[in-house]
C-alpha cells in the first residue's frame, strides 16, 4: 500500500509536467509566429507536428513497457522529453532554420510523450493492487488537468 501512494504522488506530478511541457509551444505560438515571422500554414505545421509523433508510439510504448518493464521506459522518456524542453529554446536561437527545428523538436517531443501512458497502463498493472488500481489510475490521470 505505501508503495502504491509512492507511485501515485510521483506518478501524478509525472503527468503535470508532461502536460506542461506538451502545452508550451501553444501557448507561445502567436509570439513564436511573430518573431519568427511564420504564416499560420507554418504555425499549423508546428502545433500539429507534435501529435504526428505521439500518434506513432503509443502501441509500441505500450508493448515495450510490457517487455522492459514500464518504470524503464517513462524514466528514459521522461529524462529525454525533458532535456528537449530546456534545449528548444536554447537551440532555436543557435539555428537559422527555426521553423525546420521547431517541426522536427515537436515531432520528436510527441515520438517520446507518446509513450507515457501505455506505459503507465503497464506500470500500473504492476505495481498497484488490482483493488486500487481505478482510483490510482483515475488520480494520476487528474494531473493532465493540472498541467
Amino acid at each position: 500500500r505505501p508503495e502504491s501512494r509512492v507511485w501515485t504522488v510521483m506518478l501524478l506530478l509525472g503527468t503535470c509536467l508532461l502536460y506542461c511541457a506538451r502545452v508550451t509551444v501553444p501557448i507561445c505560438a502567436v509570439a513564436l509566429s511573430t518573431h519568427f515571422d511564420w504564416d499560420k500554414k507554418q504555425s499549423g505545421v508546428v502545433l500539429s507536428s507534435f501529435f504526428w509523433g505521439y500518434c506513432l508510439t503509443q502501441i509500441i510504448g505500450g508493448h515495450i513497457s510490457d517487455q522492459i518493464g514500464g518504470e524503464k521506459v517513462l524514466l528514459l522518456s521522461a529524462s529525454a522529453w525533458g532535456f528537449l524542453t530546456v534545449l528548444t529554446p536554447l537551440l532555436t536561437h543557435l539555428t537559422s532554420a527555426h521553423l525546420v527545428f521547431m517541426t522536427s523538436s515537436r515531432f520528436l517531443m510527441g515520438l517520446l510523450q507518446g509513450v507515457y501512458f501505455p506505459s503507465l497502463a503497464s506500470l500500473l498493472s504492476q505495481k498497484v493492487r488490482e483493488s486500487e488500481r481505478a482510483f490510482t489510475y483515475s488520480t494520476v490521470g487528474t494531473g493532465s488537468q493540472f498541467g
